[in-house]
């Protein structure tokens, strides 16, 4: 699959880990032996020249526990680069108040970033004190669901439109339009966690 992609065109693909204690990351993932299979598809990215990052939650334990730097070396030994993603607030922790970082430990994960390497949600936020930036907002990326419904991204539960019904360049443009791609301040965090988002 790694290098059908490769052929395809695909410039880098995530891999999401959750802890390298196995039980732990198998267990947030439901399927046993996903930790295994994670690990051999970044070394199968790296020996067919597919650039590769790791995407981890920067979950309270995981900041103090050791689990976010054994990932960030373990990301270094297999030259990938870091995406940390805050919990954000919906699917299975929709609603969940008790999830959402802290201002203190937003300081953690800022003081993890690394310039080129180690980033927050957004390769433009990997410095301690790089204003948080939404990629949807700033207009660098949309969600497209296997159903066909289009978003500002996959943690927003809000559809815009279905390019099965209706061309994309229609619904990009109302979507844009949305009050909740304002530049407005969210906060330090996704949007979806400052509770702020509006219907389309």
């Amino acid at each position: 699959m790694v290098i059908r992609l490769k052929k395809a065109g695909l410039d880098e693909i995530g891999v999401s880990i959750d802890s390298l204690n196995e039980a732990v990351h198998d267990t947030s993932r439901g399927v046993v032996g996903t930790l295994r299979k994670a690990l051999a598809g970044i070394s199968l990215c790296r020996k067919h020249g597919l650039n590769c990052y790791i995407s981890v939650i920067a979950t309270r334990e995981g900041l103090r526990n050791g689990d976010l730097p054994n990932i960030i070396t373990l990301a270094r030994e297999q030259k990938a680069r870091v995406r940390i993603l805050s919990p954000i607030r919906c699917g299975g922790w929709e609603g969940r108040e008790d999830i959402r970082l802290s201002s203190d430990d937003i300081l953690l994960l800022r003081g993890l970033l690394q310039r080129g390497f180690v980033f927050w949600d957004s390769e433009f936020v990997d410095t301690r004190d790089a204003p948080f930036l939404c990629a949807a907002r700033a207009r660098r990326s949309l969600h497209i669901s296997a159903h066909g419904e289009v978003r500002p991204c996959c943690y927003v539960p809000v559809s815009f439109g279905n390019i099965r019904n209706e061309p994309l360049p229609g619904i990009l443009k109302r979507m844009r339009r949305s009050d909740m791609l304002e530049d407005r301040d969210h906060g330090f965090d996704c949007p979806t966690n400052s509770g702020c988002l509006v219907s389309a």
